[in-house]
């Protein structure tokens, strides 16, 4: 009845709605901002190996721990070595994937990487350090079907409450000022 999602459009610069289009090309949907978010780096706390940033990563003494391809953090995280100069084969660690925010966090934590892509409110909440690249809005799809039903009105009225946008804004890394905002109706 919902998707979220979070891809990030190079050429346009914006937010999940190309992916939408291309992805669900004809199908009618309703886009519904959830929240914005910072992406970056997800590094130790105190940056032990001083990273400055994505430009640092091909070095000999570090290794990543990465999300798959395919994911938005991954497209993300590619962008920027791109735009550092950097091949991704080039950086240790590049082919170590892990499928979450929170398995990057505990590669990070245990030592097992020294930098890997994720969010801000990850780091926060494990005791990481973290290196921003970008803000993000994170969007829900809702096929137009299922938008006026209980349910999902439930979810809508959840995400539009103070409860939800206090303990969004609590968590750090977020901004809830989106949440419940129509960005969108495609299809037909």
């Amino acid at each position: 009845h919902i998707a979220g999602t979070h891809i990030w459009d190079p050429e346009t610069g914006e937010s999940n709605l190309p992916a939408i289009r291309r992805e669900l090309a004809g199908l009618p949907v309703a886009v519904v901002a959830l929240s914005q978010w910072q992406q970056g780096l997800l590094i130790p706390e105190r940056n032990p190996k001083h990273i400055p940033g994505v430009m640092d990563l091909a070095r000999s003494d570090l290794s990543i721990a990465n999300r798959e391809p395919g994911s938005g953090p991954r497209s993300l995280h590619d962008r920027h070595l791109v735009r550092a100069g950097l091949r991704p084969e080039w950086v240790a660690g590049h082919d170590r994937l892990r499928h979450s925010h929170a398995d990057i966090a505990a590669a990070v934590r245990d030592g097992l990487a020294d930098a890997g892509p994720g969010i801000l409110a990850t780091a926060r909440a494990c005791g990481l350090g973290f290196i921003p690249l970008q803000e993000e809005r994170y969007d829900l799809v809702v096929p137009r079907t299922f938008l006026s039903t209980g349910p999902v009105q439930t979810l809508l009225d959840a995400a539009t409450g103070r409860r939800y946008r206090r303990e969004l804004d609590a968590l750090g890394g977020y901004d809830s000022s989106p949440a419940g905002t129509l960005v969108a109706e495609l299809g037909p």
